[in-house]
């Protein structure tokens, strides 16, 4: 077996890769791990990134001599200057003690089942105690240099010093020293079937029998490093190889790779080296294996159509171009371990080729000499080209089952041969005038029809049926189709299912894997088979039933690449076709522009799991934090921008891996990120938030493991709900002074008003003081004294007294309208006391008791609102005492912040039913005047019988900025001390 068997990739100082690498191991993590002389790295598949030992002491050397991961998780770092160190967890453990000093450096390591753990080093043994590492010492073995420590699944202790070997058995206290000899001894490793190796610089011996059933652990070769080992198929790879004759599946030339120092295979089944040239190589053992091909390798570049006989034969039509000849390549091949030229003489050109999928199955190739037509093992010539189409090239071909020939000639159209010689497309009516690009007989020997233009149609019993037109393609020029469980079609855009009415697109989870098929077989077990321009790509049979069965968009497909060993890049739309033939033998064959390989279907292909995710870092403006296993961490204060790296640990198809994420508490809905493997976030408010990743596997499909992280973001002080408190409250602190600035100014606008109104009203009073008054006074006063100059009878004198009385009254009614309206704003702006004075006045003038109450604050009302309470509350305590004939008489006045009400009431004799009814006394005008002011105020009048007899007069008016007043005083009360309240006056009756 040779490297050239393998994909080989290759990673140098300039990757990042470490320049000198003695050690590699995969930790249960997922990890790859290099140690060498400059320290410590990891690589997640795509990207190397230093790890950083922590040693605390510059003097100290950070150079890996060994690593082992541990059954744990967790990964042993042996260092070259004999200190040990343990990684778990994301958090070093360094063991410095006098034996590890003395020890020298550590050759590697081992464990047992029993969790136990040993060290080989310079100075010899060391096992691991509760006190740290400690040297074995009265346990046989000889002093000095232990070169091989390795614990084998029985936890069979194996020690190799120079040249003996010596085994110490589970439960025993005294190691056995083997009789043997050897020559200077490099390893000891098992087989996958338990079997125990030994390397010397001799060669590779057996050490002891398998024992117990196989290992298949994964993880068997990807504990440490080796000198040699046996991958997961059996290969034996061993750096000294050249010692001695190679065995049928050792690799034979390990020089390819230079000089070896190291060898580890991880559980994805790739293998890991490390060479002197300061180079890390990755080989994997590719899915197809690709033929050899000595045309090929002389630098020519020939497209090749593929076509099964009966006989399970695969025969290879060729040609390096339509145009020129080239005799070396052209022409018809046979696959029979090797390319076989077919009657390179007389079949000379070969640009089409297609087999009967029918019952007779035969072979016809078409080429510039014709058609030709497989009998048994050799072909015969069926028919020239179409007499006028010598000249054009045959880019199609099929055959019926009653042994006509079909052939699209390109420039020149479809045409049918059989006994009665060619006819231009077979005398068939309805077939669309356009370009060729498909010729397919089925089992049911309907011929299937494909155009450049994306078109259709069937041909069944000589009658043609358009199936798809021009304008229902989406996929381009139709070039390939399966015709089995399920018709599917292949074009320059993609895959399609063709179903009742018209195609179904196919959307397969990997981007663009079905662009530019060439070729469709459906194999024997169902599964359909794309070659395409990524590559060859598989969809079982479960996932086609279930896309002709359900109305999917997306597939699940199987992708093998150019890194699977497909003969990259893919074959030209223009080339021979078809590309995929089934052999015999069960092997698909495929043929791509780089050369033709073969997949066994039937062949182990373990479906690999999508990577584990990891979180690795996540920072800040100030600060950069590694993350391990924590499920939670809590940032700095303040923390707005926020940049979280991510991976994945894929070392197969690393290139293939898409991201999403999402920060929820932020936003639900996944963010596509592609390859990207960071995530940004800016301007994050303080709280908690829970960031998710996902990724697909190598084939694009969504894992259903995620990674997750809790973050916590604490608020600054200005961020905090206290800060929040303060500034709502200042702000209504803040509007609670504008508010009251608002009505003081209000206020002082309104008493400049109310002081020009009153001035006005006294100088209304004066005029009519001096004007009205003092001339009815005079008339009055002639008037009488002209009636005592006049002789009356009684009569007259009794009239005229009585006018003179009324004249009195008129004069003394108008008085008090004056006075009134002469009436001085009040005094302390407490209308409740300027009411209580002047019920107070009238109760000594009248000699009727009067009580007041006035509830809650005391405040300053607008004067507006003074006025017309004050005049309402003294109309109606006038009515009380000068028409009730009351004997008590109760002003009670509440304020509220939303209003004010005023209450007078009497238990006199009521309303006289005139006033009642009309809601005023004939020629008086004090009611409506109440009525008047309550409107003034918004508010209303109501005036009914008290409760136990007497009159009830009720005033309620709303207060300006009643609702901003109730919550500014509940503030005032919270943030200030509370204020004396008033909440009742009474005045004694």
């Amino acid at each position: 077996m040779s490297v050239k068997d393998y994909h080989h990739t290759v990673w140098t100082a300039r990757d990042g890769a470490p320049k000198d690498t003695w050690a590699i191991a995969q930790t249960r993590d997922g990890w790859l791990w290099f140690g060498g002389t400059e320290g410590l790295m990891r690589f997640d598949g795509q990207r190397f990134e230093r790890v950083e030992l922590d040693l605390g002491d510059a003097s100290r050397s950070p150079a890996v001599a060994s690593l082992f991961a541990l059954s744990s998780g967790g990964l042993l770092i042996g260092r070259m200057d004999g200190g040990i160190s343990r990684l778990e967890h994301g958090r070093f453990t360094h063991h410095e003690t006098p034996a590890t000093e003395r020890a020298g450096t550590v050759i590697n390591f081992a464990q047992r089942a029993d969790g136990s753990l040993w060290a080989a080093t310079q100075g010899g043994l060391l096992q691991f105690t509760g006190s740290g590492w400690q040297p074995v010492a009265d346990a046989g073995l000889p002093p000095g240099r232990i070169g091989v420590v390795y614990a084998d699944r029985q936890s069979t202790l194996w020690v190799a010093t120079r040249d003996r070997v010596h085994r110490l058995l589970q439960g025993g206290s005294r190691f056995e020293t083997l009789p043997r000899r050897h020559g200077r001894i490099l390893e000891i490793f098992a087989a996958q079937d338990g079997g125990l190796w030994l390397v010397d610089d001799q060669g590779v011996h057996a050490l002891a029998d398998p024992a117990g059933t196989a290992d298949t652990d994964p993880q068997r070769n990807a504990r440490m490093s080796h000198v040699a080992l046996f991958d997961r198929d059996g290969v034996l790879w061993n750096m000294l190889g050249e010692h001695r004759p190679p065995g049928p599946r050792e690799i034979t030339d390990m020089h390819r790779l230079g000089a070896v120092k190291t060898i580890t295979e991880d559980r994805e089944g790739n293998l890991w080296f490390g060479d002197v040239g300061a180079r890390i190589h990755r080989l994997r053992r590719p899915a197809l294996a690709v033929l050899a091909d000595a045309t090929r390798d002389a630098g020519n570049t020939p497209w090749a159509g593929m076509a099964t006989d009966a006989s399970g034969m695969v025969w290879v039509a060729r040609a390096q171009s339509f145009n020129t000849r080239a005799p070396a390549v052209d022409g018809l091949w046979r696959l029979d371990g090797s390319l076989q030229p077919v009657q390179p003489q007389q079949i000379g050109s070969a640009t089409a080729i297609a087999h009967n999928a029918g019952l007779h199955v035969v072979v016809v190739v078409a080429g510039a000499d014709g058609i030709w037509r497989s009998e048994g093992a050799r072909f015969v010539l069926a028919a020239p080209l179409p007499r006028g189409a010598e000249q054009q090239i045959a880019t199609a071909v099929s055959a019926a089952t009653d042994g006509s020939l079909w052939l699209a000639l390109e420039g020149a159209g479809l045409f049918r041969h059989d006994a009665h010689g060619w006819q231009r497309k077979g005398r068939v009516d309805g077939l669309p005038q356009a370009t060729l690009s498909l010729l397919h007989h089925d089992r049911q020997d309907r011929l299937w029809i494909g155009y450049a233009s994306g078109a259709l149609s069937r041909v069944e019993h000589g009658v043609a049926t358009a199936l798809v037109t021009d304008a229902q393609n989406g996929l381009g020029a139709v070039r390939a189709i399966s015709v089995g469980r399920h018709t599917v079609l292949g074009g320059d855009r993609g895959l399609a299912v063709l179903r009742e009415g018209g195609i179904a697109p196919l959307r397969s989870s990997l981007p663009g894997v079905f662009a530019n098929t060439t070729g469709l077989l459906e194999d024997r077990d169902g599964n359909l088979w794309v070659n395409a321009d990524r590559g060859l790509v598989l969809l079982t049979a479960a996932e086609l039933d279930r896309v002709v069965a359900e109305p999917v968009t997306e597939v699940a497909t199987t992708l093998f690449g150019e890194e699977d060993g497909y003969p990259a890049p893919a074959s030209n739309s223009l080339g021979v076709k078809p590309t995929l033939a089934q052999a015999g033998d069960g092997r698909i064959w495929v043929s791509a522009a780089g050369g033709i390989a073969w997949i066994d279907p039937r062949g182990p292909r373990p479906a690999r799991a999508a990577p584990p995710v990891v979180l690795k870092t996540v920072a800040g403006k100030d600060f950069k934090t590694p993350l391990a296993s924590q499920p939670q961490i809590d940032l700095p204060r303040g923390t707005r921008d926020l940049q979280i790296e991510y991976t994945a640990l894929d070392f197969s198809h690393p290139e293939r891996l898409r991201f999403r994420y999402r920060l929820e508490g932020l936003h639900d809905d996944w963010v596509q990120a592609e390859a990207r493997r960071e995530a940004f976030y800016a301007n994050l408010a303080p709280g908690r938030y829970r960031f998710i990743v996902n990724v697909t596997d190598e084939n694009g499909v969504w894992s259903n493991d995620i990674a997750t992280l809790q973050i916590d973001i604490a608020p600054t002080f200005v961020q905090s709900r206290a800060f929040l408190v303060l500034c709502v409250a200042a702000a209504l602190l803040l509007l609670l002074g504008l508010h009251r600035l608002r009505v003081h100014q209000l206020t002082t606008r309104e008493r400049a008003r109310m002081a020009d109104l009153l001035s006005e009203r006294e100088r209304i009073a004066r005029e009519l003081h001096d004007t009205l008054l003092q001339s009815t006074q005079a008339l009055m006063l002639r008037f009488g004294a002209t009636a005592r100059a006049m002789p009356l009878d009684p009569a007259s004198d009794g009239m005229l007294h009585a006018t003179l009385q009324s004249a009195e009254a008129v004069i003394a009614e108008g008085r008090d309208r004056i006075h009134g309206l002469r009436a001085a704003p009040l005094a302390d702006g407490d209308v409740g006391r300027a009411l209580s004075r002047f019920g107070q006045e009238l109760s000594r003038q009248h000699g009727t008791p009067f009580a007041s109450q006035v509830h809650g604050p005391r405040r300053r009302l607008p004067a507006v609102t003074e006025d017309a309470v004050f005049r309402i509350g003294r109309e109606a305590l006038r009515n009380a005492f000068g028409h009730a004939q009351a004997c008590q008489v109760t002003l009670v006045l509440t304020l509220a912040a939303e209003g004010l009400q005023l209450q007078v009431r009497d238990n006199g004799v009521g309303l006289p039913p005139e006033v009642q009814r009309t809601g005023a006394a004939p020629g008086h005008w004090g009611l409506p005047g109440m009525r008047e002011q309550a409107l003034r105020l918004g508010g209303t009048l109501r005036i009914a019988a008290a409760p136990g007899g007497g009159t009830l007069v009720e005033c309620t008016a709303p207060l300006p900025a009643g609702r901003l007043r109730t919550w500014a005083n509940r503030l005032r009360h919270l943030v200030m001390p509370r204020m004396p309240n008033h909440d009742e006056e009474k005045t004694p009756p």
